[in-house]
């Protein structure tokens, strides 16, 4: 589907729910970081301004309400994903989105660019691939999937 960059981000604009969440390794297996049943949140405006969120669905509670201990900080980090900013460029030839972290859960993030390839499905469903990443020693390439918010 040929998209113009507004068009791109009108198709965009609005709130979209998580349906997947994996990472390919190069041998193409997959693993998935918040679990088989993810839940999620990606917002765009028509202004570009965005918030993506992604987590494990069934979270642990801490043990207490006041200070959760170390290894319920780690659990808490491992399994929760967030980072906000801007859409600093949409490429409508490349289908690639690159956003502008304004704020992050990853402090290194935070100042720097996202890259995203875009597939658009239909009008209420896309995908965004990160390019490869090295997570742990291994390139790896994430999909997330989404559907629109009715």
């Amino acid at each position: 589907m040929t998209q113009t960059l507004p068009d791109l981000l009108r198709l965009l604009a609005g709130c979209w729910d998580l349906v997947e969440a994996a990472f390919t390794r190069p041998d193409g297996t997959t693993f998935e970081p918040w679990g088989p049943e993810p839940a999620g949140t990606f917002i765009v405006t028509l202004r570009g301004d965005f918030s993506a969120h992604v987590m494990r669905r069934s979270r642990e509670r801490f043990a207490s309400e006041l200070q959760p201990a170390p290894d319920e900080k780690q659990r808490a980090y491992d399994e929760y994903l967030g980072y906000f900013g801007e859409v600093e460029k949409l490429d409508a030839q490349t289908g690639t989105l690159t956003l502008r972290v304004g704020g992050a859960i990853n402090p290194n993030w935070v100042g720097g660019e996202q890259v995203r390839h875009v597939e658009v499905i239909d009008d209420d469903h896309i995908v965004l691939r990160t390019p490869p990443i090295s997570i742990g020693g291994t390139e790896l390439v994430g999909k997330l999937a989404w559907a629109r918010r009715r």
